[in-house]
């Protein structure tokens, strides 16, 4: 059995799939199996796989119907057999050192989860985002508390994605861990649980995950479902802590009460013509208003501002929050 499984969803990224699958392919770690699951792509993307496939036996290309990400992760790990798994997006990219660097980290501190820092791709340039100044091992608490929002110094950043990380394949099949099928923002869903599972994480510096911050991602696109799950997601993280870490409850709430606000901008500025639009934008200004008092960190003074906002002048809210997202390329 090979020491790590790399698991690859692809869905309609003929422009990138390939840089994504050589970059796997040249790990100077090469033990290594790479379970490239195709979700019914019909861009040519699965032939590239399967090309991918034919020219080096440790990839085994998965093609099932258009199921969705979650899904897809979750036929990958259904087959792994590595005793580490780690997550790469088929648009994205990796350091030739992802693996045995992070693995390296994972022996080394003894811990189940490592992560490493990232960097991504906007108009052009690129920005990198660190969890830590130097190689540590931080308790799960301390970590679960950084990805909601609660940073330890301001250049430093934790966030919920599972592709920066590599983990002990045995957090999600013991711990009975998976993807919620239908939903975007799944990785939200599953950090809780796999932190607190691996009780210890390993933060890093080095920077071993480049990602492309493209048009039409899930994460870019702005529908009334998605931001239905962005809120489910943030509620699913509170649900997290709430029977774990019982004193991170406040910032719990305040990362809800910023769900509701962002959702509210998101879906006013892109105005997306599907859904009960308007009924939506009621209900997350009312949610919003309703748990207003659990915004209490500094940072969230610009959100109790953009609360505001949106009740006296919801049309300006709503263009000056677009005009931020085309500066940041979002």
């Amino acid at each position: 059995m090979p020491t790590v499984s790399i698991i690859v969803p692809v869905y309609n990224v003929a422009t990138y799939v390939d840089e994504c699958l050589a970059s796997i392919a040249g790990q100077s770690f090469a033990d290594i199996e790479a379970i490239v699951v195709d979700d019914g792509s019909t861009d040519g993307s699965g032939e590239i796989c399967d090309a991918w496939a034919e020219r080096d036996p440790r990839f085994v290309v998965i093609h099932q119907q258009n199921r969705g990400l979650s899904a897809a992760r979750n036929a990958g790990l259904a087959v792994a057999t590595g005793e580490y798994v780690q997550f790469v997006d088929s648009d994205d990219y990796v350091d030739a050192r992802y693996t045995e660097a992070m693995l390296r980290y994972a022996r080394g501190f003894g811990c189940a989860c490592v992560v490493c820092g990232y960097a991504s791709e906007r108009n052009g340039a690129w920005e990198t985002s660190l969890p830590s100044s130097h190689p540590m091992l931080a308790d799960a608490r301390d970590c679960v508390r950084m990805a909601m929002g609660g940073r330890r110094g301001d250049h430093f950043f934790l966030s919920c994605a599972v592709w920066n990380r590599i983990y002990r394949r045995s957090l999600f099949q013991e711990g009975g861990v998976a993807f919620p099928e239908g939903r975007v923002y799944e990785d939200m869903w599953v950090l809780v649980p796999t932190f607190s599972a691996s009780r210890s994480v390993a933060l890093v510096p080095d920077v071993l995950y480049f990602k492309h911050c493209r048009e039409g991602s899930i994460t870019r696109v702005t529908t009334v479902e998605n931001v239905r799950d962005y809120v489910a997601a943030c509620k699913a993280i509170l649900a997290g802590v709430v029977e774990r870490y019982p004193d991170l409850v406040p910032l719990a709430n305040s990362l809800r009460a910023r769900s509701y606000i962002l959702a509210w901008l998101r879906l006013a500025s892109a105005a997306p013509e599907e859904g009960d639009v308007a009924g939506q934008l009621r209900e997350l200004r009312r949610e919003a208003i309703a748990r207003r008092r659990d915004l209490l960190l500094p940072r969230d003074r610009r959100y109790a501002a953009a609360l505001l906002a949106m009740g006296v002048l919801p049309g300006v809210a709503a263009r000056a929050y677009a005009g931020w997202r085309r500066l940041r390329g979002l």
